[in-house]
């Protein structure tokens, strides 16, 4: 080793093999500063740069919160950072209505559920699923495609997607439709009829729509293969039958006949408000009524009694 004569700096110890002169020294001591001034300068960006950065996930967000906390548009940029929360909340909602589908299953067999149907506060339920509207759920996973992405655990879990089979099985709408006529003496069911939460129905019939459901099987021809059945029973599919039992049209027509001495009605005539005539007849379109049974074969059950009071 050897000292150099004029030499300051990191190289003032560095061998060398000859000596240095004092201007070769005071480069390497130029160099040396020079060196530890960019190192100085690089760390310095790279704090700068961290914090920038950690500011900017700040801001953003911040920006976000405020964004989605007042309602404003989100760009997809922003948006995109809020991705794992919605699908956080996504499945929470599915974890929610996956349990309230099994629990009802539990209690019902089925998952037939009403479309008016509200989770009660109920110990049999769980707390957190009280109030909820599964039957409007249900409705929309049925009718507008909610929960599309779990259709494969739906049906799994054995959840129909068909509307009317899916709401009423046969089996309960025959049941359904027997308990109606015990109760009513008929199968005259106006179309908003609804199933009450009464001692007379079976509680698994409760709040079934089955007004609606008749209408279905007159006027869509659902439940077309058990036809034989609902004939059985005493179902009629005839449309003008069921606005107006025989009866009644009977009541209309002999008192049409007292008054006006003959059947011929005009297609427009409308039973009026007065004393002539009972007040359950008011408002009946009795010429409509006439011209289908003449040219639709309404009330054709009915034809030797419509013959007896001269109706041609």
């Amino acid at each position: 080793w050897q000292e150099p004569d004029a030499g300051f700096g990191p190289d003032r110890f560095a061998p060398s093999a000859r000596p240095r002169s004092k201007l070769e020294g005071l480069r390497g001591n130029v160099g040396w500063k020079v060196a530890q001034r960019d190192n100085r300068i690089h760390a310095d960006a790279r704090t700068s740069l961290m914090s920038s950065g950690l500011f900017m996930v700040g801001f953003l967000g911040a920006l976000l919160g405020f964004c989605l906390g007042n309602g404003c548009y989100v760009t997809p940029t922003i948006a995109l950072m809020s991705t794992s929360g919605t699908q956080s909340r996504s499945c929470e909602r599915w974890r929610r209505l996956k349990c309230a589908l099994l629990t009802y299953r539990l209690q019902y067999n089925d998952l037939n559920v009403p479309s008016r149907f509200v989770i009660p506060n109920s110990r049999d339920w769980a707390e957190d699923l009280w109030g909820m509207k599964l039957g409007s759920t249900v409705s929309g996973i049925r009718n507008k495609g909610s929960y599309s992405e779990y259709r494969a655990e739906l049906e799994e879990m054995g959840f129909s997607f068909d509307s009317q089979r899916a709401v009423h099985g046969w089996e309960k709408v025959s049941r359904a439709l027997l308990t109606y006529k015990s109760l009513h003496g008929d199968l005259l069911v106006p179309k908003d009829f609804l199933i009450p939460n009464s001692t007379d129905w079976a509680e698994d019939l409760c709040y079934m729509q089955l007004g609606v459901t008749v209408d279905s099987i007159r006027n869509k021809a659902c439940w077309s293969t058990h036809r034989a059945e609902l004939e059985e029973m005493g179902f009629s599919f005839d449309s003008q039958l069921i606005r107006h039992g025989w009866e009644k049209v009977k009541r209309a027509l002999l008192r049409y006949k007292s008054l006006h001495e003959d059947l011929l009605v005009p297609n427009d005539f409308v039973i009026p408000n007065g004393h002539d005539w009972a007040e359950d007849l008011w408002g009946m379109q009795l010429g409509v009524t006439a011209s289908h049974i003449r040219n639709k074969s309404s009330y054709s059950t009915f034809k030797p009694q419509l013959e007896e009071m001269g109706f041609s």
